[in-house]
């Protein structure tokens, strides 16, 4: 099968080509303005900008994980769930789809949860949401279980008028060369748990603001620093003009 060309416009170079020539080792502000921009778009009230769509899930399980964990997920798709469970050493439990919903099997998802059971991660293959979404959602909610939304080639996606992204605790869309805006590699989550959002946000790399008042390197938590997930800002600045 041989792949359609990603698409590309002149202009969206121009804005890297700004971007490179102002270049002054601060990268915040551009990127805060792709952030912005995508929250907006999603309606959500954080967004936060990562390198790959795999390590803002890693990032997600590994905050609420420890040695005994299990994590439920489709077993149809990319691989990057079962990846991240072997590096984490922790148990990945895959669940069956549905032939009509592209979405993992509800009733063999209540029968796979345990009392080590920590997330369920619900992929949207090819931008489909699924019509069993919301089910699944309520079934992680009811069981006090993380729902991550994968909705990795999703963005704009509605379901019953719905946005993705606005399904899952965390929603995580991908800018990699087969999804609806680009940029090589890149990836943006998507919440509205604001302690949530704070650790993600310094585990991604240690945060700044222009005053450095909230500059930190470390979590108040024990088992958490900050390593650096971020998104390359030249990056950031070929994503700007496409969201415009």
């Amino acid at each position: 099968m041989k792949r359609v060309k990603p698409l590309y416009k002149e202009e969206w170079f121009h804005s890297l080509k700004d971007y490179i020539e102002k270049y002054d080792f601060s990268h915040h502000h551009v990127i805060e303005t792709v952030e912005n921009k995508l929250k907006e778009y999603v309606g959500k009230k954080h967004a936060l900008a990562v390198n790959s769509g795999t390590n803002g899930i890693f990032m997600c399980l590994y905050l609420i994980a420890n040695q005994d964990s299990e994590v439920i997920f489709p077993n149809w798709g990319y691989p990057g769930i079962a990846n991240i469970c072997k590096a984490m050493k922790i148990k990945p439990v895959p669940v069956d789809l549905k032939e009509t919903t592209l979405c993992m099997n509800p009733d063999e998802i209540k029968s796979k949860i345990t009392n080590k059971t920590i997330a369920i991660v619900n992929t949207g293959n090819n931008g489909i949401i699924g019509s069993d979404i919301e089910i699944i959602k309520n079934i992680a909610y009811e069981n006090n279980i993380m729902f991550i939304e994968d909705c990795a080639p999703s963005l704009l996606q509605k379901f019953n008028g719905i946005n993705a992204g606005n399904f899952g605790e965390v929603g995580v869309f991908s800018f990699s060369p087969t999804k609806p805006i680009i940029c090589g590699e890149g990836a943006m989550l998507v919440t509205d748990n604001d302690e949530l959002y704070e650790r993600l946000k310094t585990f991604r790399h240690m945060t700044y603001t222009n005053d450095d008042k909230n500059f930190k390197c470390f979590s108040e938590n024990d088992n958490e620093g900050s390593l650096n997930f971020s998104l390359s800002p030249f990056l950031a600045a070929y994503l700007i003009p496409q969201l415009d």
